[in-house]
């Protein structure tokens, strides 16, 4: 087992993490001496697997990192399972499977997040299938090291499933999961146009719900222009064609290669004018495909591998599917209109993107744990200007007062900047089960990382605004 002190920063860069110990263990055993070892491994000892956050909830100041990295390894998937270890990205799995001709119920665009951080972070993307959305519904089990140092698993449909699924590494240290696989199943793809001001939105957002499987949508919130791409299992099989596939390997690269793009220049009118590009370029997509676009989801998430130094930055916050286009886009727009009018240099940067979740009830502090929701997520290219990225930060926390007064609910590793009474407005009595079963499971705090003490006891900072 390597130790060291080490220096490093959440998936976006923007967060600093300085441990007083960073450890790299490679058997659950390893885990267990951890754990037990207070004099060596000071608390709170906090799982790290790729940092695939944008918020502060994988800093570790002060106490114990645990690198996750050499739990990586992939079972040979069985009928309806595959077992992996918890350091294994999300991508790779996708990878694995494919050569199998299986997947995960759960495709995201971006795959760099660990597969233990997956079983407990609620991880989302647009729902579609099996897939409520939320990546925790594909966890069948998990193993892990538990605060007195015991080895533990536990299943779904166990007591306490809901709680563990909702852990963020505050129950144990996760280093072995199995999910859920079925067979690679092709996808079409359709695109609906529409503006939030036009009188028809409503209808066509409802209809769009309501005769589609998995829906995300990209919103230009300076002009209310939104794009609908559509997502349903083709049941009768095939396989993209020539051109299909060209543009789903472009997908991949313009996704990946526009954040450079968008960051090039901070001036205000480039934002809107790629914006508009971006939209366009959609456009051209739904003109190209009429009859839908096919393709393997279970292929598109990307690898932002540590070395690529262009990222994206994100605010999640999903709302009542009910109220999203009558009460929240046209509140949301005025109140976006409103930030920018107070704060002359700040622009958006980038599009909203906009995901239709299902109701995933197996995780406490799933955002759809009661209700289908639809996100409106803000993001925008990583900068190195601290400045720039302060103020980045102001708006997103403006914006978390406005999604908890609309029926906001947040993701702990997505949603930036929060504060302990947007929490407690956000997610009420589930906010204070959580906080009980975790005091239950770690009393003496020993997983405790200061960026959840702040939000449950409020005696922390972890935040600049």
């Amino acid at each position: 087992m390597q130790r060291g002190v080490a220096e490093f920063t959440n998936w976006s860069g923007q967060y600093k993490s300085t441990p007083a110990a960073f450890v790299s263990p490679e058997t659950p055993a390893e885990l267990q001496q951890i754990v037990g070892d207070t004099a060596n491994y000071p608390s709170p000892v906090v799982p790290i697997g790729s940092g695939h956050s944008n918020s502060g909830c994988n800093v570790v100041n002060g106490g114990t990192a645990v690198s996750m990295k050499a739990f990586h390894y992939i079972g040979e998937p069985g009928g309806d399972d595959v077992t992996a270890g918890a350091g294994v990205q999300l991508f790779e799995v996708h990878r694995f499977l494919a050569k199998r001709r299986m997947q995960l119920p759960f495709t995201p665009e971006i795959g760099n997040a660990t597969i233990g951080s997956v079983a407990c972070c609620c991880l989302k993307d647009a729902a579609i299938g099996r897939s409520s959305g939320i990546a925790t519904g594909m966890i069948k089990a998990v193993k892990f090291v538990d605060a007195r140092g015991e080895l533990r698993e536990t299943k779904r449909g166990d007591t306490g499933w809901e709680m563990m699924t909702s852990s963020h590494g505050l129950f144990g240290i996760i280093y072995e999961v199995v999910l859920d696989v079925i067979p690679m199943t092709l996808v079409i793809q359709n695109y609906v146009h529409s503006n939030v001001a036009d009188a028809q939105f409503i209808s066509v957002y409802r209809s769009t719900l309501a005769n589609n499987d998995g829906v995300f949508g990209l919103l230009d919130a300076t002009t209310g222009q939104i794009i609908l791409e559509t997502r349903n299992f083709n049941g009768g099989g095939g396989e993209p064609n020539l051109v299909e596939n060209i543009y789903n390997d472009v997908d991949q690269s313009v996704f990946k290669y526009f954040n450079p793009i968008m960051g090039a220049i901070e001036d205000n009118w480039y934002s809107r004018l790629v914006r508009r590009a971006a939209m366009a370029g959609f456009g051209f997509m739904a003109l190209s495909f009429p009859r839908g676009r096919r393709t393997f989801k279970n292929l598109k998430p990307i690898d932002y591998s540590d070395h690529y130094r262009w990222r994206w930055d994100f605010h999640f916050w999903a709302y009542p599917v009910s109220t999203f286009p009558t009460d929240v886009l046209p509140a949301f727009m005025t109140f976006l209109a409103d930030y920018k009018r107070r704060h002359t240099t700040f622009d958006e940067k980038g599009l909203m993107a906009c995901y239709r979740i299902r109701v995933e009830n197996r995780a406490i502090l799933s955002p759809s744990f009661d209700e289908e929701r639809m996100t409106l997520d803000p993001l925008r290219p990583m900068t190195s200007d601290a400045v720039v990225m302060g103020d980045w930060d102001k708006f997103c926390f403006a914006y978390s007062e406005f999604a908890v007064a609309h029926g906001g609910k947040c993701t702990f590793n997505q949603t930036k900047v929060l504060s302990k009474s947007q929490v407690e407005r956000a997610f009420g009595d589930k906010w204070d089960r959580f906080k009980e079963a975790r005091e239950d499971a770690d009393p003496d705090r020993r997983f405790l990382s200061g960026y959840f003490k702040t939000l449950m006891y409020g005696d922390t900072q972890t935040s600049t605004i």
